[in-house]
Parts: structure tokens; C-alpha cells; sequence
């Protein structure tokens, strides 16, 4: 005997049947909400994007895509294949291998040429859709026209290397300038030497003998100082030691160059000051001069040592 369902029971069922309809449109709706919004952020991208088939022909796209091909914005490029749109056919090779072999693929660049003919570089990247079963269905992705770049790296890339051109010429040339600078400077310094002999040797074999003849003619004591004193002065220009001291310390006088020289040979403050005609708190002020310009100042050390070791 069969059970029928009651009254009651037909009528929850039919409950249920109405919830279940209202769930499924709604589901429905927000499907195809979710499916328009996906389609209108599609359409709007900077990128070109694209679904193909594994043989390369197109099954949807956006505008952007239309766009960076130079095709009518208003025509239906579905089933075009886009082996239309490689410059080389080669290529696709290469990135159906690398797509195979890893399921995606990014930043590739490849050469590509718009409807008018006109070539550009292309970025893409790409992912595989597969099916159930795991065979790939589709390609899915994205590709950029990066030829305004390309071409500004370009343009970089060759302003550098020409700024490194001139920065290695300037620099040969800076080194060539330096070079003769140097031997500029060598031979100004071996002339101004040659020079200095010179007038040394002038000076001891020439003045000096000259001097020590009038010394012994008939002179009063104060003409023979004079010529003492200057005899005194020329001895300390042409001697070795005031030369390296003059050299050593600018700031170094006459007189202190002078009064050095007698402080090295082991003179006294009172023997200076005779031999010079001076007196002894003069030699003694001297003394303190040589020293602070010496760097001898607070220190211990004798400044005759001190003297006798710059030779």
C-alpha cells in the first residue's frame, strides 16, 4: 500500500521549494553582479587582457588590448588569431615552451606590430587554465606596449655611455695635463737649483775673495766691520745649513739664521754678541725665538742638539 504525504507535508515541501528558488536567484544575481564587475574592471585596465585558446585564438579581451593592436574599438576580434600580431612566429615557440614547462609566465618581451603595421615591444604575461583533468584548456594574460620605455632606456643607456666617454677622455687628458705639470715642475725645480748654484758659486769665488782683499787694505775699524759683518752674512746664505733652515722654517730672520748657525758651532750667548755686535739679553731674546718658531717651546730638548740635527 503506498503512503502518500499528508497535507501538511506537501505543504513544507513547497515551502522549501519557494526558499530554495528565492536562495537560487539570488545566488544567481549576485553571480552575474560579481561576473559584471569582473567584465567592467576587465574592460577598464591599462593592460590588454586576454583568454586563447591553446592554438592562439582569441576567446575574449578588453579594449585595452584593442587599443594597444590599433584595432576598431567597436569590432569583434573573437577567433582571431593573434600569431597575426607577432613579428617574429618564432618567438611564440619559446613561450609556449617556457609556459608549458612552468604554467605561467612573466615580463616576457617580444617584438609585435600593430593592425597598421607599425612595431612595437610587447610585455606579457601569461598563466595556463587548465581542465579537470589537468591538460591545459586556455591561456590567460595580460600584455603591455612597453616601446616608450624601451626606448627611454635606450636613450639612457646611450647618454651614460657617452658621459662615460668624456669622463675617461677628461680623465686621459687630466692625466696627460698632470704629467706635464710634473715635468714642468722637475725642470723648474732643477733650473731654480742650477740657478741657486750659481749665484753661491758667484758668491764664494767671486764677492767673498773680494771682500776678504779689502779687509786687509787700509780701512778704519769701522769700515772693517762693515765688511766683516757683510763677509758673515754672505758665509751664512751660501752655507748648506742656513739653506735648510731658511727652507724648513720661513719665518725664521736673517739674524736668527745667523745666530743658529753660531748656536750649532757651540758659541755662547757672550761670544755671540761679540762676534755679531750685539749684546747678551739680545742673544738670549734670540734664543727664546728660535725656539718657539722651532717648536722647541716646554719641551727638554737642547736646541744645539736640535740644530745639529738638521743637517
Amino acid at each position: 500500500m503506498l503512503n502518500y504525504p499528508t497535507y501538511e507535508e506537501l505543504e513544507q515541501r513547497v515551502k522549501k521549494y519557494e526558499q530554495d528558488a528565492v536562495k537560487y536567484k539570488q545566488t544567481e544575481q549576485s553571480l552575474r553582479e560579481s561576473e559584471e564587475k569582473y567584465h567592467d574592471t576587465i574592460t577598464h585596465l591599462h593592460e590588454g587582457f586576454y583568454t586563447a585558446t591553446m592554438d592562439g585564438k582569441l576567446t575574449d579581451y578588453n579594449i585595452a588590448l584593442k587599443r594597444i593592436l590599433g584595432l576598431d574599438r567597436n569590432e569583434d576580434i573573437r577567433g582571431m588569431d593573434v600569431l597575426n600580431y607577432w613579428m617574429n612566429p618564432a618567438d611564440r615557440n619559446i613561450y609556449i615552451e617556457k609556459l608549458l614547462e612552468n604554467g605561467f609566465i612573466e615580463d616576457f618581451e617580444l617584438m609585435g606590430k600593430r593592425h597598421d603595421g607599425a612595431t612595437i615591444i610587447i610585455q606579457v604575461n601569461s598563466r595556463l587554465i587548465y581542465d579537470k583533468k589537468g591538460k591545459p584548456l586556455r591561456i590567460e594574460g595580460s600584455f603591455l606596449d612597453v616601446s616608450t620605455r624601451k626606448q627611454a632606456e635606450v636613450a639612457l643607456k646611450k647618454a651614460y655611455n657617452e658621459c662615460e666617454d668624456k669622463v675617461e677622455k677628461r680623465t686621459i687628458e687630466l692625466k696627460e695635463l698632470n704629467t706635464a705639470l710634473t715635468v714642468l715642475l722637475r725642470k723648474s725645480d732643477k733650473d731654480r737649483v742650477e740657478l741657486e748654484e750659481k749665484i753661491l758659486l758667484n758668491i764664494k769665488e767671486l764677492i767673498i775673495p773680494i771682500l776678504r782683499k779689502l779687509a786687509t787694505s787700509q780701512l778704519d775699524d769701522k769700515q772693517r766691520s762693515y765688511i766683516n759683518t757683510i763677509e758673515t752674512n754672505l758665509n751664512n746664505i751660501i752655507s748648506p745649513f742656513s739653506r735648510v733652515l731658511s727652507s724648513k722654517y720661513s719665518s725664521l730672520t736673517p739674524k736668527e739664521i745667523q745666530i743658529a748657525k753660531l748656536i750649532k758651532e757651540g758659541k755662547t750667548s757672550k761670544e755671540i754678541a761679540e762676534l755679531i755686535a750685539s749684546n747678551k739679553n739680545a742673544i738670549e731674546f734670540h734664543r727664546k725665538n728660535l725656539r718657539r718658531k722651532l717648536g722647541l717651546r716646554n719641551t727638554k730638548i737642547n736646541l744645539r742638539t736640535h740644530l745639529q740635527s738638521l743637517n
